[in-house]
């Protein structure tokens, strides 16, 4: 099986990926597909491969599990830190817990899987991003890097940067207080304090305003019905 390399295809790269921690490859163990056929995002919403774009996924080990639900967010951060810092224009944002946003379309995302075997249990970091094409999205604004700048800008040319800075937060995570992590992410939220935020949960869609990030990475929303209401992992509406 293809380890720590880019490779043509596959069905999935975090499926691969969870192949090789079954086999007890060590954390930082990665695999990166120009195409693949079985793509998918959060909620298991499927998400159109295409060449150019970058598919990458990420073994992690981590013993301590209280942090494990701070992965999604933490590795989004790393994401677009890379991003603000090699095109500080396009101002990239986040949306919780671990969308990337360019203005108000959805750049790429974060999907984080855990797999619980005991003494060999690990997580997969998968990032999309969507740089050289837009893929059509039914139901919401998409873009690329290379459409917001005018110019090809490939997965390949990124892949470096992405990799070393993922893992260099990662390896960080285990000694960052909750209040370092609220404050990486709330730096480039798309949302600020006191902003109307809306969600989708069991009884359809229910609104409050956005107070804060919680002590393991949840959303913190004040309802007028219910008070404070803490989102895992709840799908806010709109870009």
């Amino acid at each position: 099986m293809n380890v720590n390399e880019l490779i043509a295809q596959c069905e999935s790269t975090n499926e691969s990926v969870k192949a090789l921690g079954r086999q007890n490859h060590p954390s930082g163990t990665w695999l990166a597909a120009e195409v693949q056929t079985g793509g998918r995002g959060r909620q298991g919403r499927s998400w159109e491969s295409i060449k150019g774009n970058l598919h990458l996924s990420v073994l992690i080990r981590m013993s301590d599990r209280t942090r494990w639900t701070w992965i999604p967010i933490l590795s989004a951060v790393a994401v677009a830190d890379v991003l603000q810092k090699k095109f500080p224009e396009l101002g990239i944002g986040l949306k919780w817990p671990n969308d990337l946003i360019c203005g108000v379309a959805k750049l790429g995302g974060v999907l984080v899987e855990s797999v619980n075997e005991g003494a060999n249990s690990f997580l997969v970091v998968g990032v999309g991003l969507n740089c050289l094409m837009v893929p059509p999205v039914k139901d919401r604004r998409v873009t690329s890097l290379s459409a917001e700048l005018g110019k090809a800008i490939h997965a390949r040319d990124l892949l470096p940067d992405i990799l070393f800075w993922l893992k260099q937060k990662l390896a960080l995570l285990p000694k960052m207080s909750a209040d370092d992590l609220r404050e990486a992410f709330c730096a480039l939220s798309v949302h600020a304090l006191g902003d109307p935020i809306k969600w989708k949960g069991k009884e359809g869609t229910q609104e409050g305003v956005f107070e804060g990030i919680g002590d393991f990475g949840e959303m913190i929303i004040r309802t007028q019905a219910r008070g404070s209401v803490r989102l895992l992992s709840e799908e806010l509406e709109g870009n």
